[in-house]
């Protein structure tokens, strides 16, 4: 699979958080390897897998999500995001072919590294075929 097949995948993904459907809701989201200071998103997305279907080859992988909310609202604050990815990720087919399945979501609960925050884990799987 092609460099450009992962860039498409990175394009279709990335692109829903400079949407108007993510921005209306003002929620920080930033790369896995960048720091978040307070509530917000972190993504990266894992496109390592090469698959082979009818003749040719595509990538699988996950788009994987560490939400980040205020400690002591129990998962209400972590909800309301992960409706809100579900609407815009879960399901879909992106302009460029990238497929998107059911997403899952588990509470990790006091963040270890910000004790104020609470930590709930998302991913979603997704394909790409060339």
């Amino acid at each position: 699979m092609s460099s450009v097949a992962i860039r498409d995948v990175q394009t279709d993904l990335e692109g829903v958080f400079l949407s108007p459907a993510w921005a209306d809701h003002n929620i920080v989201v930033v790369p896995d390897d960048f720091p978040l200071v307070g509530e917000g998103v972190k993504f990266k997305i894992d496109g390592s897998s090469r698959s082979y279907y009818y003749g040719g080859y595509g990538i699988t992988g996950k788009l994987y999500l560490s939400i980040y909310t205020k400690a002591g609202r129990g998962q209400t604050g972590a909800n309301e995001i992960i409706d809100i990815l579900n609407t815009l990720f879960q399901g879909r087919t992106f302009d460029s072919g990238t497929q998107t399945g059911p997403s899952t979501s588990i509470s990790l609960g006091i963040d270890r590294d910000n004790r104020s925050l609470m930590r709930t884990d998302y991913s979603v799987p997704f394909t790409k075929f060339s």
